[in-house]
């Protein structure tokens, strides 16, 4: 931004010139957090998680180690993040929304106990197709979307 420019904004020319400078942050904006933790190391443990515990096929057991990953990650690593910039620092606050929206998908995962082969979702706990769970929530198609019975027994047809 130059002088100009900030002069229109109404910014303070020390913010300006330090920023200028390669200072990092503007003049004044706190540092987020002391840790060592990068928001790509970050992201890319939250990933690994999510894709290894609530991948294509699910059961409680995983699901409930996914969640304890996330529950380690949030209370260690998260703790430890660090920005150095505003740009680090929006990165950071999005791999927090991951993180929640991860928790999410485990949460729904665990709740729905029974597989769907057009949802392409699958628990090896719970492998019977449920119609009557679509019937509740109104979905009475002409001819069945999904057959009865179990996902091994569609792999024999």
């Amino acid at each position: 931004m130059g002088h100009a420019m900030a002069w229109r904004a109404g910014a303070d020319f020390a913010q300006v010139e330090h920023s200028g400078r390669g200072g990092g942050l503007p003049y004044g904006y706190p540092q987020y957090g002391v840790g060592n933790m990068d928001w790509k190391e970050l992201n890319s443990g939250v990933c690994k998680i999510i894709q290894g515990y609530c991948g294509e096929l699910k059961n409680e057991e995983l699901l409930k180690i996914g969640l304890e990953w996330l529950d380690e990650l949030e209370a260690g690593e998260v703790a430890n993040a660090r920005a150095r910039n505003p740009h680090e620092l929006l990165r950071l606050l999005e791999v927090f929304n991951i993180i929640t929206v991860g928790r999410m998908m485990f949460e729904a995962s665990r709740a729905r106990k029974a597989s769907s082969t057009n949802l392409g979702f699958i628990r090896t706990d719970y492998p019977e197709v449920d119609l009557s769970a679509l019937a509740k929530r109104g979905y009475h198609p002409q001819s069945p979307a999904e057959p009865e019975g179990t996902l091994e027994e569609e792999g024999n047809r």
